[in-house]
């Protein structure tokens, strides 16, 4: 499809308009003039970091949380990513996505469409011992959770730390998400486990 150039109104001295004509370099727009959805910006001048397109922030907003320490929970019962252990957090705008080091969630403050990925550590306490991890939409541990994804995985020896990894992709409601470990024998969490939520839409 070729390109095309935006047209603007014209207006005379009155501030009537008075015809239309083309967009030209070095004509530009107010921020709050500009809700688009498809426009070639080439003859534009804005501010690109400010744009709004879809309803989605530009850049998106992120929030990823580090474990830092062997210092979490240590039991077979369910528990959220990092909870209990020392933690680091990076947020890009935390009006957007924000991390609940208490509650250990992520709360979303817009609906959208968003990533969420789990690179986690662990060491069980026997073996074999079953792990499900789960992505799931929660208002807190022990109160009511819709499950995104699920996955389980099987350790066979617990000498040493094992990788476990999951990913889910779709549409969230503004609310609390989190990653959920459930074992059949103690779970611990090691440093260097990851959780990402990234806005994508």
């Amino acid at each position: 499809m070729a390109d095309v150039k935006p047209l603007k109104l014209e207006f005379d001295g009155d501030g009537t308009p008075s015809g239309i004509g083309e967009f030209t370099s070095g004509d530009t727009v107010a921020q709050t003039d500009l809700n688009i959805t498809s426009l070639n910006l080439s003859s534009l001048t804005t501010d690109a970091s400010t744009i709004t397109v879809s309803s989605c922030p530009v850049p998106p907003p992120w929030s990823f949380v580090e474990v830092t320490a062997d210092d979490g929970e240590n039991t077979g019962d369910p528990y959220y990513f990092a909870s209990g252990s020392s933690q680091s957090t990076t947020e890009i705008d935390a009006g957007h996505i924000t991390w609940d080091s208490t509650e250990s969630y992520f709360t979303l403050a817009n609906a959208g469409w968003y990533e969420f990925e789990m690179q986690g550590s662990i060491v069980v306490g026997s073996s074999p011992t079953d792990v499900t991890t789960s992505i799931v939409q929660t208002d807190g541990l022990g109160g009511t959770e819709i499950e995104k994804i699920d996955k389980l995985q099987r350790i066979r020896t617990n000498i040493d730390p094992h990788d476990i990894m999951i990913k889910w992709m779709g549409y969230c409601a503004a609310d609390n998400y989190t990653c959920k470990l459930d074992g059949d024998n103690t779970v611990l969490m090691n440093k260097g486990s990851t959780f990402t939520c990234k806005r994508i839409n």
